[in-house]
């Protein structure tokens, strides 16, 4: 994926999302793989905010994106700890700037 901006309206809304599909943990890494429907840009290093369907808010980092791709709008990717520690199926990730 590339190193593009997520993409705003004229209000300032926030258009990237990533939500949340399914959670893989593997033995090899200490975060779980993350899959998920991506709409917009992210990039590696890039801040995000998991935002859960009860209002609760966990800021973290995009540390990977994998080559894995299930459908071409679906990517697996690997969080920061605060994110993978509290995500779940049904979750919105979004970019924390404009949040």
């Amino acid at each position: 994926m590339s190193n593009i901006a997520a993409t705003f309206e004229a209000t300032g809304e926030v258009m990237a999302k990533f939500q949340v599909i399914d959670i893989f943990a593997v033995s090899f890494r200490p975060e779980p793989f993350v899959l998920g429907r991506v709409e917009g840009n992210f990039s590696v290093g890039q801040s995000v905010v998991l935002k859960k369907p009860d209002g609760r808010k966990f800021y973290g980092t995009i540390k990977s994106v994998e080559f894995h791709q299930p459908a071409p709008d679906q990517f697996s990717s690997v969080f920061s700890e605060d994110v993978s520690n509290n995500v779940e199926a049904g979750d919105l990730i979004v970019p924390a700037e404009g949040e």
